[in-house]
């Protein structure tokens, strides 16, 4: 079974930040997590740049959400998300916290090794 994770940078809404972490605590995480693949979810907050210099322009994202995924597949958890979102009307709850202005952006990681 491959592991891996699908992370995506994000911004709330503004003014509906406190609005956007309740959703994602509350409604979002145990509803990706009851997908098939999606092993845990957490989103974190951006600090800052972990060099002097890194990232001299603000950071256009607040949040990065990490999803841990285990799968035949990896694309497949990600194929149920998709489905489901679509099917289950979050689209709707998903406009009224996320902004999209910057578009959030995600990406597929496939493990190779862990070390303890």
């Amino acid at each position: 079974m491959a592991k891996g994770i699908l992370m995506s940078r994000i911004n709330a809404n503004p003014g509906h930040e406190d609005a956007f972490l309740n959703w994602y605590k509350t409604e979002f995480t145990p509803f990706i997590t009851s997908l098939p693949g999606f092993v845990s979810a957490r989103v974190m907050r951006f600090k800052r740049p972990a060099r002097p210099g890194d990232g001299s322009s603000p950071n256009e994202f607040g949040f990065l959400t990490i999803y841990e995924l285990e799968a035949d597949d990896l694309e497949e958890p990600i194929r149920h998300l998709n489905e489901a979102v679509a099917a289950g009307g979050e689209n709707q709850k998903i406009m009224k916290v996320v902004s999209f202005d910057p578009v959030p952006t995600e990406w597929l990681y496939e493990d190779i090794f862990i070390t303890a």
